[in-house]
């Protein structure tokens, strides 16, 4: 599909598999499309289109000549092929995107990312924010940092939401550091961010409305 499409990068739709049932989904599905540079950066900001890990994508060979960012960031422990996927889109023309399935993606229960699904806040979730943070400093474009900046406050404010069950959820240090991260960027959010990171940001930007989550959680209120 990358020759036919003479695509620089070329990714593809996949399956999601219990390792403990096999039971499969299918991860989420679009048609068929191929995005220039600009457009696919956004898509892989908002989250829409392209995973941003790298097990779905091929890449040809050409962009890692001369390209001092290719190359996983081993500090970073969540969100390294979220990284390395934006420099390695910022150096592509074209990027296909097929909707056939090609990838079976197994669902481990001890990996990086269902510790975060499962628990919240961890130590690798701080390493998604350096991740962003390092993206920011190397675009330049006005627009395309709204953009980042919109990815920082939702990815915040989603973890945000983890605290709900948390006694001292509004005495916890962590809670108060994403809920800045979710303040300080609310407006790129509300014009950039996808449906879920909006309601979640709104959430959180509303303690009250937390606050009443939480006790909901707790059978206080019902």
């Amino acid at each position: 599909m990358a020759e036919i499409h003479n695509a620089d990068i070329s990714t593809c739709g996949c399956y999601k598999v219990d390792e403990n049932n096999g039971d499969k989904i299918i991860k989420k599905r679009f048609s068929d499309k191929i995005l220039n540079r600009k457009k696919s950066i956004i898509k892989l900001l908002s989250n829409q289109y392209y995973e941003s890990s790298c097990w779905n994508k091929l890449y040809n060979k050409r962009l890692f000549h001369y390209n001092e960012n290719c190359r996983f960031n081993e500090k970073i422990l969540l969100g390294e092929d979220f990284l390395f996927n934006y420099f390695m889109f910022k150096k592509a023309d074209k990027i296909f995107y097929s909707s056939k399935i090609f990838y079976n993606y197994r669902i481990r229960q001890n990996s990086c990312m269902q510790k975060y699904i499962k628990k919240g806040w961890t130590k690798e979730s701080e390493s998604f924010f350096e991740a962003l943070n390092i993206i920011l400093v190397h675009e330049n474009e006005k627009k395309m940092r709204s953009r980042i900046l919109a990815a920082i406050g939702g990815f915040a404010a989603i973890s945000c939401l983890f605290y709900i069950n948390d006694n001292g959820l509004f005495l916890n240090d962590k809670y108060y550091f994403l809920s800045k991260n979710v303040k300080d960027n609310i407006w790129h959010i509300l014009r950039h961010g996808n449906i879920k990171r909006k309601i979640c940001s709104i959430l959180v930007f509303w303690p009250l409305s937390l606050f009443i989550l939480c006790k909901l959680k707790k059978g206080k209120l019902l």
